[in-house]
């Protein structure tokens, strides 16, 4: 038979627990809140192609902010851009000018399309060093456009 003191050391013991675990089914729900969710995407997708031939340009590097990839067969890409925003898309392969686009607008988890054309650059290099059995030799270099596929 409980008399009144039993109730109250049952009480207390019970505010003892609670005092305990109340803190820390208070701090679940923060942890909880504070875990940022994963952001979505935004995804670019297009050809690089040469603007004088039309032909694909394989391994053309592409860059969203500081996000890049390369294009693949046929001068195929596709990059996921993370976070989304509004940036300009960069483009650029050994031979060819750099291009870069006006800023593009993003959105998380679509996809935009956009077909880069890199132009040859037919410029000769300024200088050039070879170095042959560790010991300098002046070599003759000439330039010019480079004939059939070079992909």
């Amino acid at each position: 038979m409980n008399t009144g003191n039993d109730l109250w050391v049952l009480f207390i013991r019970g505010a003892k627990a609670a005092c305990f675990l109340l803190p820390l089914v208070l701090l679940i729900p923060i942890q909880v809140c504070s875990q940022s969710s994963p952001s979505t995407p935004a995804f670019l997708q297009g050809i690089v192609s040469n603007g004088a031939s039309g032909a694909p340009v394989v391994g053309a590097k592409v860059v969203v902010n500081g996000q890049s990839t390369r294009s693949a067969a046929l001068g195929v890409y596709t990059l996921a851009i993370d976070p989304a925003g509004t940036f300009p898309v960069s483009s650029m392969k050994a031979g060819f000018d750099n291009y870069t686009s006006p800023p593009v607008v993003f959105q998380p988890g679509v996809t935009t399309l956009l077909n880069i054309q890199l132009w040859e650059n037919l410029s000769p290099p300024t200088s050039v060093s070879v170095f042959l059995d560790t010991i300098p030799h002046l070599v003759p270099v000439s330039w010019s456009a480079p004939v059939g596929t070079y992909e």
